[in-house]
């Protein structure tokens, strides 16, 4: 059975527009719609191993923040051990921590944090953070809104909901147990919340159209229509160096780097199409160039020995670009 070049590529465009309405479907339905209450500035204080941590460390992450001391005989106690009851909950979940800030810094050093930490169990999915006292009082005064500082007994008994963007999503009370349910219930829903970054998205819709310019380019020379051929091969070029510009702008200007969060067999899938995508997107540059420059030359010859396996490779790159931002951005681990 036959089809005609019209119903392939009505059905092409009919997936293409299937895929995009499911993409948007998915960002719509994954929205936790939980509130943007502010973001956390960044800091750089010192954890109970006594390594530096500064905010980009715990970029892409979603993480519980609390405001406790060691000496404390009060609230802290309870807080303490709800936070390391949650982080064995989220424990196999690589994307989640439990921060606890010192509001006593002068006493709790990273030494003191350490026993503290092994007092309740902590795994490493929870970090104690110390440093100077200006700038924990200005991360729970300016950034958590947790009021006065000055008297370290007054310190708040919130928790702290934090996204992937370091902005503050919900507070939660840890003497409240409905409140704490709470928080077990929106945690997986800020994981799983999609928001898609804007550069990567148009590169990604720029690997998909160059794709889609190619199929509809290869139809058109098996036609034997030189002209679309020609016009669709140009808009190709188009598409895929304005994906260049694009791409390397976004990693000139960002200083975002994302972790596939996948494990076992995902994780091998991931990594093999990125390490056959890369190389191969930059060894067709000079040979889609050297395309070009035999059929303006009009050496037909040698522009079909060098397309018969790049157009194969190009479609691999265009089809594995999407493919690298789907499972980074869109189907994440759950």
């Amino acid at each position: 059975m036959s089809f005609s070049n019209r119903f392939i590529i009505s059905q092409v465009l009919l997936a293409a527009m299937a895929l995009a309405l499911f993409v948007t479907y998915k960002n719509v339905a994954s929205n936790s719609h939980l509130p943007k209450l502010g973001f956390v500035q960044d800091f750089s204080l010192t954890n109970q191993d006594n390594i530096p941590t500064q905010l980009k460390d715990l970029k892409n992450k979603v993480w519980v923040a609390d405001f406790v001391f060691t000496t404390c005989s009060g609230i802290c106690p309870s807080m303490s051990k709800n936070m390391s009851a949650m982080s064995k909950v989220f424990n196999h979940y690589p994307d989640v921590r439990m921060v606890s800030f010192s509001v006593n810094p002068e006493n709790d050093t990273p030494e003191v944090l350490k026993k503290y930490a092994s007092k309740y169990d902590a795994n490493d999915r929870w970090v104690f953070l110390t440093g100077s006292r200006d700038t924990i009082t200005k991360l729970a005064v300016e950034s958590f809104k947790m009021g006065d500082m000055k008297e370290i007994v007054f310190h708040s008994a919130m928790f702290v909901l934090v996204d992937r963007k370091g902005r503050i999503r919900g507070y939660y009370d840890s003497g409240d147990a409905s409140r704490i349910e709470r928080l077990h219930q929106d945690i997986p829903l800020l994981r799983r919340e999609l928001d898609l970054p804007l550069l990567p998205t148009i590169n990604a819709t720029l690997n998909a159209l160059s794709g889609l310019i190619l199929f509809f380019g290869f139809l058109a020379i098996k036609r034997r229509d030189q002209a679309l051929h020609r016009k669709l091969m140009m808009a190709a070029i188009g598409s895929s160096g304005l994906f260049l510009a694009c791409y390397l702008y976004y990693h000139a200007t960002s200083h975002i780097i994302t972790y596939y969060q996948g494990q076992g067999i995902w994780r091998t899938i991931y990594f093999l199409v990125l390490g056959t995508h890369t190389p191969l997107a930059a060894l067709i540059v000079p040979f889609i160039f050297l395309a070009v420059k035999h059929a303006i030359k009009g050496d037909l010859e040698k522009h079909t020995k060098i397309t018969k396996w790049l157009y194969p490779t190009w479609m691999y790159v265009s089809i594995t670009g999407v493919v690298v931002y789907l499972m980074l951005y869109v189907f994440r681990p759950a």
